[in-house]
């Protein structure tokens, strides 16, 4: 029978450095061995018992350690699975192995990767990025397939056909950056822990990973004022719509605060008439005074909904997942602004992320400095960064919120 086993093999720079494990196999006094892409130092393999050890390592460094583990058992479990499956034993046996296993194991192992990827983001609560690596792997796989490939393996040829298909569909410059960008962070988080080896340097050189401008809708002065009026008269809206409409006007009066920040808004967030709250998105501590139209928005939904820790009935608390919560209350939102827009017959679609792009743009028109806007949304971006050095006060950002909301009101005269 074929014996397998592991082994370590030392780095020629020294102790100090991480080793690699390798398998080998021996069979009718032939052997063939492969290279895994998990790195050890020395004193993290036992050579006597052929295994990781795990025992007082810090912490971090065990998490590691202990996916090391898990791994080596699926790759152990694979070989004994394939060795089995030989219908006999020769001089030819160990390298039939060894290409049955390097085809079965590339098969699943992006997969692999990126479910241990999307485990650790969620874990963190990035469930955003999370997601995306979800709809990456499943497009890169359908491509996979349509190719006839048998291996999923991560090759420059194969990303610049996978962009060609891209492209051949129609699909915008941003959609494709999207899945190559993504593909990249996937690619370079699996190296960064020792989960692929570098084959080919510089394997996105070429690719289109940058974000083309794209207009950004918004509604103007005019018709936002017609949003406030709606509000005041909601006769031809269902309570839903009126609610989804006091929501919208909140995230415009916040100073565009996004639909995702005022789902997790809690009411121990609000101290003193001001909100204090960080960004999901960017983790960016962000403070807003409470106006008084934001006041009356949130007087209504405190007295329908006294009974729960947050300030907007978006997130049910006895959720198990509370961003699968988020995710149901985002799509109802829009789903309801939709048809408020249908009603009002405004063109186009109406949806949460309106509201911050019409307050940026009416604050832009009302001449509020560049800067003063990007502090006011919370961005973080390196051309934002360069425009200004020290943040602005308070009471700055509060006066271009006050003088925005009073450029819709005026509109009405």
């Amino acid at each position: 029978m074929v014996s397998i086993n592991i082994h370590f093999r030392p780095s020629r720079r020294g102790k100090e450095y991480e080793g690699r494990l390798f398998v080998r196999m021996i069979s009718c006094r032939r052997s063939a061995s492969f290279t895994l892409p998990y790195r050890l130092f020395p004193w993290e393999w036992d050579p006597g018992k052929s295994r990781v050890v795990t025992e007082h390592a810090p912490e971090a460094r065990r998490a590691y350690l202990l996916s090391v583990v898990n791994n080596l058992t699926h790759e152990l479990q694979l070989l004994q699975e394939l060795r089995n499956e030989m219908p006999r034993e020769d001089e030819q046996t160990v390298h039939r192995l060894l290409t049955a296993f390097r085809m079965r194991r590339q098969d699943g192992e992006i997969s692999r990767m990126v479910v241990n990827l999307s485990e650790d983001l969620k874990a963190g609560g990035k469930y955003r990025t999370a997601r995306a690596y979800g709809t990456v792997l499943r497009r890169w796989l359908r491509f996979i397939q349509e190719q006839g490939e048998t291996s999923r393996e991560i090759t420059r040829s194969r990303l610049r056909a996978f962009e060609g298909t891209l492209k051949a569909e129609g699909l915008s410059l941003n959609t494709i950056s999207f899945y190559i960008r993504n593909i990249r962070a996937i690619y370079n988080k699996c190296l960064a822990n020792g989960w692929l080896i570098e084959k080919e340097r510089d394997l996105f050189r070429g690719l289109f990973v940058s974000v083309a401008p794209s207009p950004k809708r918004s509604l103007s002065a005019r018709q936002m004022q017609r949003i406030e009026e709606l509000g005041k008269n909601p006769t031809s809206l269902s309570r839903q719509e009126q609610e989804a409409l006091l929501l919208f006007q909140f995230s415009f009066y916040g100073r565009g605060i996004s639909f995702v920040d005022m789902a997790y808004l809690k009411t121990t967030d609000v101290k003193e008439g001001v909100i204090y709250y960080k960004r999901r998105k960017t983790g960016t501590p962000m403070q807003v005074k409470i106006s008084p139209e934001m006041k009356k928005i949130l007087d209504y939904f405190r007295k329908n909904n006294e009974n729960i820790p947050y300030l907007f009935p978006l997130i049910n608390p006895q959720s198990n997942s509370h961003y699968h919560s988020y995710c149901r209350a985002l799509q109802r939102q829009n789903e309801r602004l939709n048809r408020i827009a249908k009603k009002t017959g405004m063109p186009g679609k109406l949806t949460t992320h309106i509201a911050r792009h019409t307050w940026a743009t009416i604050a832009k028109r009302e001449n509020i400095p560049i800067a003063v806007i990007s502090e006011s949304l919370g961005h973080t971006s390196l051309k934002t960064t360069a425009i200004y050095l020290d943040s602005f006060e308070s009471r700055v950002i509060n006066e271009a919120a006050r003088k925005v909301v009073k450029a819709v009101l005026k509109s009405a005269g």
